[in-house]
């Protein structure tokens, strides 16, 4: 009875220290290059120009914000790879060439794309104790983008009967 309780012991206290083993390596800090300039371009009535970004844009918002959505119930050392996708996506549209038509939404956008980034990069990094109003504001701003690619995509429904799709 007694070695078996001797056993048991020590099977006990092995399987403890297996169980802490050495502590995590934390990953390193999340350094990002700054967004690329903003590509304003072009003429609204060419139709293709206009599709192409809201094609686009579209692609990119529900990108960012389920990421967004999906980043913001992580603890801090869970987010590098959040952030890392929000930049690229913030990149890509900041590289997206935006007719005059949808300048003021283009913009809207990417600084609000670019506050989310730099602010769960903070946050992560550990230079943040907290993300405070960043995710209810960003999906506000995302929330005004979106009304105004509604209103891009009647002009461009419109441009595509009147034009034929030129």
């Amino acid at each position: 009875m007694r070695i078996l309780c001797s056993v048991l012991l020590l099977l006990l206290l092995s399987s403890c220290a297996l169980a802490e083993g050495p502590p995590a390596t934390p990953a390193p800090p999340i350094t990002l290059a700054a967004p690329p300039p903003v590509a304003l371009e072009g003429d609204c009535t060419v139709t293709s120009g206009l599709d192409n970004w809201l094609q686009s844009t579209e692609l990119f918002v529900s990108d960012f914000m389920s990421t967004l959505n999906d980043a913001a119930n992580k603890p801090r050392e869970a987010l590098y790879e959040d952030v890392i996708l929000m930049s690229r996506l913030r990149d890509a549209t900041s590289e997206l060439v935006a007719p005059e038509c949808v300048i003021p939404t283009h913009l809207l956008l990417v600084d609000t794309m670019n506050t989310v980034v730099e602010n769960f990069q903070a946050y992560a990094n550990g230079d943040r104790d907290e993300l405070g109003n960043t995710v209810p504001e960003a999906i506000g701003q995302f929330d005004r983008v979106i009304a105004g690619q509604n209103d891009l995509k009647a002009r461009l429904e419109v441009q595509y009967r009147t034009q034929g799709g030129s």
